[in-house]
């Protein structure tokens, strides 16, 4: 939301991460927990099933593609989806799930990647 906020100002920045936010909740089960790491990253925690998650998450960029408000043609989405490894500990996943989302990144706008 750098771009968006630097060219529209933060309260459009605000508006699209409340569309986001909608986009996601109208995607995700009961269980499901959205929220946000940091300024940039969005993280995700679903399930147990990877290629569920991976489903709701192509279900959520195509919904974010269709809208159309001023921030939606500056801003992409970058979704990571891993599964915690016993034994692996928080900063391990959060390492795994950073690198992923650096590679979704550079796949293109509105990626998804798995690890």
């Amino acid at each position: 939301f750098k771009d968006l906020n630097a060219m529209l100002g933060h309260v459009k920045g605000d508006e699209q991460l409340i569309e986001v936010c909608e986009i996601s909740n109208n995607e995700l089960g009961a269980l499901d927990v959205p929220c946000r790491v940091g300024g940039k990253w969005s993280v995700l925690l679903v399930g147990e099933d990877l290629e569920a998650s991976k489903d709701i998450a192509d279900r959520i960029i195509g919904s974010f593609k269709e809208l159309k408000s001023p921030g939606s043609s500056i801003t992409n989405l970058s979704i990571a989806l891993s599964m915690y490894h016993p034994g692996e500990g928080e900063k391990g996943l959060i390492e795994r799930v950073d690198s992923a989302l650096l590679e979704a990144r550079r796949l293109g706008p509105n990626s998804c990647r798995i690890v």
